[in-house]
């Protein structure tokens, strides 16, 4: 399946929900921190429009690499053999 970065796009919403997340074209600069920064989520159809949320629900890789990700604070999967991050976290709120 084809894949797309969405920046997490408010702290006090939930990150599990797609609702929670806007197309963004660039990869984000983010890695590691508290709070959510981006998910790389599958997409079906045609390329999504910048600013729209994907697909709903969120898979369930991508809601546990999320958890994980709170947790741990490092981008997700955090398996080496793991060479695509899906999760990305950042320092600030902002």
């Amino acid at each position: 399946m084809p894949r797309a970065w969405y920046a997490f796009t408010n702290v006090a919403a939930d990150p599990l929900l797609a609702s929670s997340y806007k197309r963004v074209t660039l990869s984000p600069s983010c890695l590691n921190g508290p709070t959510i920064c981006a998910i790389n989520a599958e997409f079906f159809g045609a390329q999504p429009e910048v600013g729209s949320a994907p697909f709903s629900p969120l898979s369930k890789n991508i809601q546990e690499y999320i958890v994980n990700g709170l947790v741990n604070l490092v981008p997700e999967p955090d398996v080496p053999e793991a060479a695509k991050k899906y999760v990305y976290l950042k320092s600030s709120i902002f």
